[in-house]
C-alpha cells in the first residue's frame, strides 16, 4: 500500500516538473519571437497549440493522481487558450508567467506530509 502511494507521488511530481517545463519553453517561445517584432509564425503557433492542450492534460492527471484541483491554474490556462486564440501574444506571455508562477511542487510536499 505504501509503495502505491510512493509511485502515485513520484507520478505527480514528474507532473508539476513537466508543467513548469512546458509553460518555461512557451514562455521562452514568445519571448523569441516577440524580441524579434515577429508575429506568431505557423509552427510557433503550432507548437503553442500543443503545448497549452498539453498542460490542459497534465492538469487532469494531476487532480486524478492527487485529488487536487488546481482551479487557479486552470482558469489560467483558459486566459492563455482565449488570448492564443485571439493572437494576443502579450497577453498570452503574462498569463503564462502566471501560471508559470504557480507552486505545484509545494501543492505536492504539502501532499506528502
Amino acid at each position: 500500500m505504501g509503495s502505491d502511494r510512493q509511485v502515485e507521488f513520484a507520478r505527480a511530481v514528474v507532473l508539476g516538473q513537466k508543467i513548469h517545463l512546458n509553460c518555461q519553453a512557451m514562455l521562452t517561445m514568445l519571448s523569441r519571437s516577440s524580441s524579434g517584432g515577429v508575429a506568431m509564425r505557423r509552427d510557433l503557433k503550432e507548437k503553442l497549440r500543443k503545448s497549452l492542450l498539453d498542460l490542459g492534460s497534465c492538469f487532469e492527471e494531476f487532480k486524478r493522481i492527487t485529488g487536487v484541483d488546481l482551479s487557479t491554474a486552470q482558469g489560467s490556462l483558459e486566459s492563455c487558450l482565449d488570448a492564443f486564440e485571439k493572437d494576443d501574444t502579450q497577453g498570452l506571455y503574462e498569463t503564462l508567467q502566471k501560471l508559470y508562477r504557480e507552486d505545484y511542487l509545494g501543492k505536492i510536499i504539502e501532499l506528502a506530509s
